[in-house]
């Protein structure tokens, strides 16, 4: 498993080791069933049953990672992550959540006719952003590499 470089203390040395040690305690309290992470203990707009939820998971994985305490899960809990953030692939390789899709598709439309810039008109620079994030939690849990996604002008 891949660690990122422990660099957080430096940054944040006064709050660092409070933080460092909170964390990851706080990240499990907001995990759901199969993977699932809410954004907020008071509630997050959807739960697990809307289908959702990639978003919530990458942030938590790579929180983790970057805390240092990712590989300290238990294998079971790392499984079940991944399987949870690769629930999300489609057939040509792109990892993104459709319940945000559906969710953002209106106002990324008025926002393209508002700008006059078409080229996320079909939400597909979301969809690549979602897919990279999700890749680089997946790449961080262990997963081996998925099969590149093609790159297409839109």
């Amino acid at each position: 498993m891949k660690e990122t470089n422990d660099w957080s203390g430096a940054i944040f040395p006064s709050l660092s080791s409070d933080v460092r040690a909170r964390a990851p305690e706080f990240i499990d309290r907001l995990s759901g069933p199969g993977g699932f992470h809410r954004y907020s203990l008071s509630g997050d707009v959807a739960g697990p049953e809307a289908g959702g939820g990639l978003g919530n998971t990458v942030f938590a994985v790579k929180t983790l990672a970057t805390l240092g305490a990712l590989g300290k899960l238990p294998a079971k809990r790392r499984v079940e992550l991944t399987s949870f953030v690769e629930s999300f692939c489609s057939p040509d390789g792109m990892v993104s959540d459709a319940w945000v899709g559906r969710r953002s598709s209106l106002r990324n439309k008025l926002n393209c006719l508002r700008q006059g810039d078409m080229s996320n008109f079909f939400n597909s620079q979301v969809r690549r952003a979602e897919t990279r994030q999700a890749l680089q939690a997946l790449d961080l849990l262990g997963r081996v590499r998925m099969p590149p996604v093609a790159e297409t002008e839109t």
